[in-house]
């Protein structure tokens, strides 16, 4: 097992019309927009299979530091290096942007 981790700091808007990675914010957060309402951690789940899909990272490697219960959140993500995790992050939201 790897001692590899990142983080990552996000800003969900639940109850968005799509799911879709806005881009940072000022604050260094990720703004992220879910579909699904903040309902039974209905809304935390799509967060994570929404970044897994998109980053192709096992949704297992993905948990929660902080913040399970609101907008502002921390996740930890097992497996992979920061600098790798910002490169794929970055490189998503450029293509994105396109």
């Amino acid at each position: 097992m790897s001692g590899k981790f990142a983080s990552l700091q996000v800003k969900v808007i639940p109850g968005s019309k799509n799911s879709e990675i806005i881009g940072f914010q000022v604050d260094g957060h990720l703004k992220i927009k879910i579909h699904s309402k903040p309902i039974g951690g209905k809304a935390n789940k799509e967060l994570i299979n929404l970044l897994s899909a998109k980053l192709s990272i096992p949704q297992s490697k993905f948990d929660f530091i902080t913040g399970a219960k609101f907008r502002k959140k921390k996740l930890r993500i097992s497996g992979i290096d920061q600098a790798e995790f910002d490169a794929r992050i970055n490189n998503l939201i450029s293509m994105s942007h396109k």
